[in-house]
């Protein structure tokens, strides 16, 4: 019998995020906004891939000291609940990224989607090869608006307009999590079997 999580809390996930910021995990691991991107991209892939391949790639090197049993199924948990409510949003086609906020020099707060969208195409690369007929087609334009912003498309200046629009960067915001799920709905159409006409 399968155990399915059930998905995080707010409180646990303030919980989690603790944790990942803590001094037991190395400094290269990745924070909970990457985590979240890069869970999204396994959630919207087009292959199952178990914890076991992509929990050493969160940590990004050597995991975290931790103080106990306890605490590593404590961590585990949390982490197998985060992946649990993506998958439940992405099935009730809703997706609320985890974004970073960015505090700036005016005291106002902007949300950043750089970490989310290098952690999304750290989950496709983990699987590079299957995911090859979505980058090497005319569909494989569903991923730019996540990859130029993980390749800090953010910092060119042409970017800035948007920036400077609430609605244009908003849009674009909602853009990029759209994406996703135009990404989830690619592979299913490509998974679904061939039909013949009609079979009367």
């Amino acid at each position: 019998m399968n155990y399915t999580p059930a998905p995080i809390t707010d409180a646990e996930l303030e919980e989690l995020e603790s944790f990942l910021l803590s001094e037991q995990v190395p400094e290269e691991s990745m924070s909970l906004s990457e985590l979240d991107g890069f869970l999204t991209a396994l959630a919207v892939g087009p292959e199952v891939v178990p914890p076991s391949e992509w929990l050493p790639v969160l940590w990004q090197g050597e995991g975290p000291v931790f103080d106990s049993p306890a605490e590593v199924e404590r961590v585990l948990g949390l982490i197998l609940a985060l992946n649990a409510r993506i998958v439940e949003g992405i099935q009730q086609d809703e997706l609320a990224p985890m974004f970073n906020i960015e505090v700036q020099d005016d005291d106002s707060e902007l949300m950043t989607p750089d970490g989310w969208c290098w952690g999304f195409m750290q989950g496709v690369m983990l699987r590079e090869d299957a995911w090859k007929p979505l980058l090497d087609s005319e569909d494989g334009e569903l991923l730019d608006p996540i990859a130029m912003i993980a390749g800090g498309g953010r910092q060119l200046p042409e970017f800035a307009k948007i920036q400077n629009s609430p609605e244009d960067y908003e849009e674009f915001l909602d853009m990029i999590s759209g994406a996703a799920l135009d990404i989830r709905d690619y592979w299913a159409e490509r998974s679904k079997p061939a039909t013949y006409g009609n079979l009367h």
